[in-house]
């Protein structure tokens, strides 16, 4: 899981206008649609879903964590809820997510 978030870190910082925090889907490069932070995890963690379960909340289940328990966990990473409208903010929050939860 920490290859998925920091390669999600790396999508984010170089190509901000594929993030968006209320993008629900699983995000497609193919055809530019954006992701959150745990839609790009689970797009680099290869997360199939199922008909119960939205595309972010099986990768939060994939994370080990509920996605409201994950998105408190990224405003402690970086003493804001900012990272939510900023993307540099939002992967450096991940970097640090990872080194927390998935050291290396």
């Amino acid at each position: 899981m920490r290859d998925a978030i920091l390669k999600a870190a790396d999508q984010i910082e170089s190509s901000p206008s594929t993030f968006d925090f209320h993008t629900v889907d699983r995000p497609d490069l193919s055809c530019g649609t954006p992701g959150c932070a745990l839609g790009w995890i689970g797009f680099f963690a290869n997360v199939k879903t199922s008909d119960r379960m939205s595309f972010v909340s099986a990768t939060a289940a994939a994370l080990g964590v509920d996605s409201m328990y994950f998105y408190e966990r990224l405003d402690q990473c970086c003493d804001s809820e900012d990272w939510m409208n900023d993307p540099a903010l939002c992967a450096k929050a991940l970097r640090a997510y990872a080194d927390a939860y998935y050291p290396a």
